[in-house]
């Protein structure tokens, strides 16, 4: 599964069981996460680890942030 979510404007408890569901429903898979505050970002990072998930570095392109959430993979991604 390789599929991207824009979870901007996204209450974050609504965005936590958004991603949960979707991770949930493959063995393995990324997800790419856009999104519009920092702060929120840096929250998902820390639900992703703690659901045992690698992220990648969170970028921002043009005015949003991109983050990555991958399930599955021994990945050479941040964790």
């Amino acid at each position: 599964m390789v599929k991207t979510m824009d979870g901007r404007g996204i209450p974050f408890p609504q965005l936590v069981r958004d991603i949960k569901g979707t991770m949930a429903g493959t063995d393995e898979g990324i997800l790419t996460v856009i999104l519009d505050d920092l702060k929120v970002a840096d929250n998902l990072r820390r639900y992703a680890y703690n659901w045992g998930y690698c992220t990648g570095e969170l970028e921002q392109k043009e005015g949003v942030y991109w983050l990555d959430i991958v399930k599955g993979y021994s990945c050479g991604l941040r964790r």
